[in-house]
């Protein structure tokens, strides 16, 4: 409620007429002619199915939370139904798939499988692709590196910090099968920090359970222009792979 809110009140500081648009599933949701090129960026999700999970995920949240006496826990979401995946066209050729934290489900009407069969997206194959969900193996789809990529496309995954350790050494594996051209943002930490014994300690007394966050990010910088091809730049700890 409070980011529509921000939505609102910056659409009304802008201009009065600026209207916010919400995404959807194969929808283009920018558009511009520069000098030399011309660009645009289509939403391909969420599915209409997708949102009528999340919507009856969130009421189910209401319903709990008023029949409870007392205040509850918001119960974790079983998926991300929201998730944005973007993709990029440059000169009315798809460049960019950016996969968001998308999930397949194995269902026609969600997930990956629901962007693969849609007819309305641009069907061109993508040459750069920020894969979803860590590399996880939830959130692959066998048909998207067919499909919607090109063969031995640049791959870039975000190491996830805190918590579970992935992408995993089985993630790489599978990955590495689809491309040679894979990257990640660092190396996942695979053994919790430990602190001062004493902050350990009051850490202990106060706390459940904890997911510490910790480790540097690097960063994947791809740049390209025109025909002169792809560059891509990394700054530590991010590396090939």
């Amino acid at each position: 409620a409070s980011i529509i809110k921000t939505i609102r009140k910056r659409c009304g500081q802008k201009r009065g007429d600026l209207i916010y648009n919400l995404l959807s599933a194969d929808k283009r949701i920018y558009q511009k002619q520069y000098s030399n090129h011309s660009v645009e960026v289509w939403a391909l999700s969420p599915s209409p199915e997708s949102v009528l999970n999340c919507l009856a995920e969130i009421g189910d949240c209401i319903r709990i939370a008023a029949k409870s006496p007392v205040r509850r826990v918001i119960p974790v979401p079983t998926q991300n139904h929201s998730a944005a995946v973007l993709l990029i066209n440059v000169d009315a050729e798809p460049k960019i798939l950016l996969g968001s934290d998308l999930e397949e489900t194995g269902n026609p009407r969600t997930g990956w499988s629901a962007i693969v069969q849609s007819q309305n997206r641009p069907q061109s194959k993508s040459q750069i692709f920020k894969i979803p969900h860590h590399g996880s193996a939830n959130a692959h789809s066998h048909d998207v590196w067919e499909k919607m990529l090109d063969s031995n496309p640049i791959g870039i995954l975000t190491s996830k910090v805190g918590g579970r350790a992935i992408p995993t050494n089985s993630d790489i594996k599978r990955l590495k099968e689809y491309t040679s051209n894979l990257y990640w943002t660092a190396t996942p930490l695979t053994k919790k920090y430990k602190y001062d014994p004493t902050v350990e300690k009051t850490i202990k007394g106060v706390m459940k359970n904890r997911t510490p966050l910790y480790g540097e990010m690097g960063h994947v910088q791809i740049r390209f222009s025109g025909n002169s091809g792809t560059v891509v730049g990394l700054r530590a700890p991010a590396t090939a792979l």
